[in-house]
């Protein structure tokens, strides 16, 4: 016999969305319009959390969201987590770029690498059912090779005011040689 599976809050936030769609039309919606009409509507209400919860999401938000400045100019990340699990439990522990161990720095890396791997699978799985199921007939190829973007972010973002001057002794060597073949 099929277990029947409890409605959870994501079930009652995505069928919002949908009431909301209906009744303005199947266009992108915006979430600060969609919060105003579901409180007017006593669709929603915030849910009770604890503090301690209150306190580890905005602790983790803190956490992604600084960087520094490396010896060879780069901005990078400064923390990293790393999430393992004791029996049941699962823990999230944050070191920071300067004060990690190689360990954690491994796993904090190979478990990111991970994330970036699962998000690309869902990417093609999703293009893939578009261009197989889309009822305007249309094809989206995008590339999932993001080495030339990596190489690309290597490279200096700021550009000079102004064009570099003009090299006198250039010889017009770059320009293309016209030659007249005989008829």
């Amino acid at each position: 016999m099929a277990r029947i599976k409890p409605k959870t809050r994501k079930y009652y936030m995505r069928m919002i969305g949908k009431e909301y769609a209906a009744e303005h039309g199947y266009i992108p919606i915006d979430p600060d319009d969609l919060y105003i009409w579901a409180t007017r509507k006593k669709k929603w209400e915030p849910e009770p959390r604890s503090l301690r919860s209150q306190f580890k999401e905005e602790f983790a938000d803190a956490q992604r969201e600084e960087t520094f400045v490396d010896a060879q100019d780069r901005t990078v990340k400064m923390n990293f987590a790393v999430v393992i699990r004791k029996g049941k439990v699962q823990q999230v522990l944050w070191s920071d770029f300067h004060h990690a161990s190689d360990g954690h720095m491994r796993l904090a890396l190979q478990q990111m690498r991970r994330g970036i791997k699962g998000d690309v699978a869902n990417l093609k799985r999703i293009q893939d059912s578009w261009n197989d199921n889309n009822t305007l007939g249309s094809k989206i190829a995008l590339s999932l090779n993001f080495e030339e973007d990596a190489i690309e972010d290597q490279h200096s973002t700021e550009y000079p005011d102004a064009p570099p001057p003009d090299d006198e002794e250039d010889d017009d060597d770059d320009e293309p040689q016209v030659t007249e073949t005989p008829v």
